[in-house]
């Protein structure tokens, strides 16, 4: 199970130790990846309750199945809405302006 949803560039701009300060090339906008972000539950619920208990070729970080991976994804996601928040929170809190 492959996703044919986003762009092949994205596991060099999101991957494991990658930072915005470092991309180059065809950089999506913040529109497109709210876009994408929106549209990101619409597309786990499109997928076939049976393939969630695939067994992923390769366990990674414990994950077994495809429907452990998605699980750890959402819960990794939500980690980082949190940082997202702390840190809006705290530029609000010091008066910094977007």
């Amino acid at each position: 199970m492959k996703t044919t949803h986003l762009p092949v560039n994205y596991i060099d701009l999101f991957g494991r130790g990658t930072k915005p300060a470092d991309w180059t090339g065809n950089v999506p906008t913040m529109d497109e990846l709210l876009v994408q972000l929106n549209d990101q539950l619409a597309r786990l619920r499109q997928i076939p309750a049976d393939q969630l208990n695939n067994t992923l070729e390769t366990p990674f970080l414990g994950c077994k199945t495809f429907g452990e991976l998605a699980g750890l994804i959402l819960m990794h996601e939500a980690a980082h809405m949190g940082h997202i928040q702390a840190m809006k929170r705290i530029i609000e809190h010091a008066g910094v302006k977007n």
